[in-house]
């Protein structure tokens, strides 16, 4: 659905949930992207901590580059 909206309303999609598949909230803390809904770490519980975000980051930092490229 945010692939349509996006190409409906002429923006560019990118995937951020595909680079945090196994890293889950069912994971050990140290291996987790996506906190429970009782975080362990600064983190809104079932949302990215900070290691989830910096994926998130990269993703959408490769598409830019990937993008950008002469």
């Amino acid at each position: 659905m945010l692939r349509v909206v996006a190409a409906l309303n002429g923006a560019e999609y990118v995937d951020t949930y595909g680079p945090t598949v196994g890293h889950d909230m069912c994971k050990a803390p140290a291996d987790r992207w996506i906190e429970p809904l009782q975080p362990a770490s600064p983190a809104a519980p079932a949302h990215p901590n900070a290691k989830g975000e910096a994926a998130m980051a990269g993703a959408v930092l490769r598409q830019l580059d990937r993008r950008h490229r002469y």
